[in-house]
């Protein structure tokens, strides 16, 4: 199962590896956890994140990626304020920087903020999170090393400085200038190589922990208890996002896969079928999010079921095979049922629309006229003999022979085993319609001499 982790000065990529092998990116944006969604993880980790400078990454679209089952964690820095914020709303915190946030002891963006060197250094912090500081002071208090007044001055003293000036030899040298108790500013001084505290490393490393505790437990997508609003300023963050160089989105080089896409473009007419194919579903899975669709578990178990039995997939060893085959884990194919399952449901939202842009979309081709030529002339026909709505008895064929006839000659395709769910794939409401369907054309052809030798034996009784 694939796992995104937002990491930057607070844990080292080699100690953060130790403990869960992950995607590890620098830290989140805004636009990034939208962006790191699209490769379908099973969870997102936010440990640091840019502050003030760099706009911050937004609550809505950790709340989106949540509605796209998708669960996300937050710990120490901004994965802790964004984790405190969205708690109640199902967003996983760990560690005691979150714990503070959400309960009041912090609500202060600086006391975790950092300046830090770029990715090349590995993010190196240039200055120490007020939380640590809090922290490294009350261990020296616990410990004797500065007294009770001490620990309340140095405190007030670090607040007072901008975040990126809190340093320890910044805040030692600045209580020396201000007559602060030298011999214990010169005891912590001597202490703190052994003695300091990184309650946000602690806090990163504990989430990262938690994370393996709850993939080894191989839990479900995520359920949330919301209803994801999309608003004209979410559709406008959105438009922003997907406006980034396909290389700045996560999982693009794994996804774009130009060789396997060449071999497709080869074959002609069938890319762009399947380009617009695969465009239609990522429209109506966006439509969905966007509008703030929920799904039933069942919805989606119902779309797992269906797959599994039109690739023949009755049995968990065949099922297995078809996921190697085709490079998917368990859980990538139940996130890939459940985006089908809310594309379905747009998709039947929204299916009356259909018949009217089907009509513009032929006469943009330029096959409208040839269509709607033949068309006519059938009606013309089928009106002049009284086949209208022809039966069986009117061809002179049982059932099976009209599918036969109907899959085999004018599909070109085996008899499905299930007409229903075929009939549903091509917008027939009911089996009977296609059946009509199927009648016309086959008595059309008759009474116009198009019926190949093989399919004149076929319907000769009529």
């Amino acid at each position: 199962m694939k796992v995104v982790v937002f990491l930057g000065p607070t844990l080292s990529r080699q100690d953060a590896e130790g403990c869960l092998r992950a995607d590890y990116r620098p830290p989140v944006s805004r636009g990034d956890v939208y962006a790191a969604a699209q490769s379908r993880p099973w969870a997102i980790g936010i440990i640091d994140g840019f502050f003030h400078r760099v706009p911050s990454v937004l609550h809505k679209e950790i709340l989106w990626a949540m509605a796209r089952g998708i669960h996300v964690y937050g710990a120490s820095s901004m994965g802790a304020l964004r984790a405190a914020e969205l708690a109640t709303f199902g967003m996983v915190g760990v560690g005691n920087v979150f714990e503070a946030y959400r309960d009041g002891g912090l609500t202060d963006d600086d006391e975790v903020a950092i300046v830090h060197g770029p990715s090349e250094t590995g993010f190196v912090g240039g200055s120490e999170a007020m939380v640590n500081i809090r922290a490294t002071l009350a261990s020296a208090l616990h410990g004797g090393v500065i007294a009770p007044g001490t620990h309340l001055a140095l405190i007030a003293l670090a607040k007072g400085l901008f975040y990126p000036d809190r340093t320890w030899p910044r805040l030692l040298g600045a209580a020396t200038e201000q007559g602060i108790a030298a011999d214990q500013c010169a005891r912590l001084s001597a202490w703190l190589p052994e003695g300091r505290v990184d309650v946000k490393r602690a806090d990163a490393v504990a989430l990262l922990q938690r994370i393996a505790a709850d993939l080894a437990a191989s839990p479900a997508p995520k359920q949330v208890s919301y209803r994801f609003h999309s608003t004209t300023v979410w559709e406008q963050h959105c438009n922003s996002f997907a406006g980034r160089p396909a290389g700045d989105t996560p999982g693009a080089e794994e996804s774009r896969g130009e060789e396997l896409l060449d071999e497709l473009r080869i074959r002609g007419n069938e890319y762009a079928v399947e380009r617009e194919r695969a465009l239609s579903g990522v429209l109506a899975a966006e439509l969905a999010l966007r509008q703030g669709e929920t799904l039933d578990p069942a919805a989606t178990e119902q779309a797992v079921l269906q797959a599994r039995r039109a690739h023949g997939l009755d049995q968990d060893g065949p099922l297995e095979g078809w996921l190697e085959q085709n490079g998917l884990s368990r859980e990538e194919f139940t996130g890939l049922m459940h985006d089908e399952a809310l594309a379905r449901s747009v998709r039947a939202r929204y299916r009356s629309w259909v018949p009217r842009y089907l009509v513009d979309s032929l006469r943009l081709r330029g096959t409208y006229p040839e269509i709607e030529r033949r068309s006519r002339d059938k009606q013309r026909l089928l009106t002049r003999f009284g086949l209208e709505s022809p039966s069986l008895a009117d061809a002179g064929m049982s059932e099976s022979e009209l599918w036969a006839w109907f899959f085999g000659t004018v599909l070109g395709r085996p008899v499905p085993g299930d007409l229903a769910a075929f009939a549903a794939t091509q917008d027939y409401a009911e089996v009977d319609l296609m059946r009509r369907a199927a009648l016309r054309e086959l008595l059309y052809r008759r009474k116009k001499g198009l019926l190949p030798a093989l399919d004149a034996d076929l319907v000769s009784r009529g």
